[in-house]
């Protein structure tokens, strides 16, 4: 028997990049994963892969009623629902001053309000389930925040002060909150197709604060640490993973 047999997880930005690794992951684990995301090739290609342990549920987590419709129907695809995991996040090195509204709304939209409406709608399957988990993926920039990422950070700072609530909400239901903090992440696409400038302005900023890009953790290495905290036996739980490079 593997270690998540039986389980059946949310996962949100599920169609690529780390969450599509964690997806693979999950499903070695012997989860069923509701791969939640846009719609696109990228995620109908992922259910294929993982066959009849996954199913794909196309949202916009950033508005409520669409996260809400794809956490129901993945409770009712699969009949129960254990974990969500809000992997989903919007990452974009951005001037405030000269960065159109629509952009910065998108941030927080993407970043904090979807986690909050997906974890509105998955709360009463894991409340049935007698011990649930949400895991929150958050960031560094949560508290050392670059240059051009004050946005990209302050949303991530949210989400980690909404965890912080949310845990001691849920505490009485036996529903886990879980920060899961990271840094770079190898083979991510955050910030693709960012403008050459802002791209050189932002890599200029994080040398004249005294910091260098560092290095990446492998997909695999953070999938690693969330599979675990998933795995935690029933009576115990982690506020907070940091995980970074060495």
């Amino acid at each position: 028997m593997t270690v998540l047999s039986g389980r059946v997880v949310a996962l949100t930005g599920a169609s690529r990049g780390l969450g599509r690794q964690v997806a693979r992951d999950l499903v070695a684990a012997g989860a069923k994963v509701a791969l939640i995301a846009r719609s696109s090739p990228d995620l109908a290609e992922a259910a294929d892969e993982l066959g009849a342990a996954a199913a794909a549920f196309a949202a916009d987590i950033g508005n409520a009623a669409s996260a809400a419709e794809a956490i129901n129907a993945a409770a009712a695809r699969f009949g129960r629902l254990d974990a969500l995991v809000n992997n989903a996040g919007l990452y974009q090195p951005i001037r405030v001053d000269r960065s159109p509204p629509e952009v910065i709304e998108r941030h927080v939209v993407t970043n904090l309000l979807g986690a909050i409406w997906c974890a509105r709608a998955a709360i009463p399957h894991l409340r049935a389930t007698g011990l649930g988990d949400i895991v929150n993926v958050s960031s560094l920039a949560s508290r050392t925040p670059r240059p051009l990422l004050s946005v990209y950070g302050a949303t991530k700072g949210g989400l980690e002060s909404f965890s912080t609530g949310l845990r001691n909400e849920l505490r009485k239901d036996r529903i886990r909150v879980t920060v899961l903090r990271i840094g770079s992440v190898a083979g991510g696409s955050g910030g693709a197709g960012v403008d050459p400038e802002i791209r050189a302005e932002f890599l200029q900023g994080i040398a004249d604060t005294g910091g260098s890009w560092g290095a990446a953790v492998a997909q695999s290495s953070i999938s690693a640490s969330l599979l675990h905290i998933l795995s935690l036996p029933a009576d115990m739980s982690l506020n907070l993973v940091d995980a970074r490079p060495i």
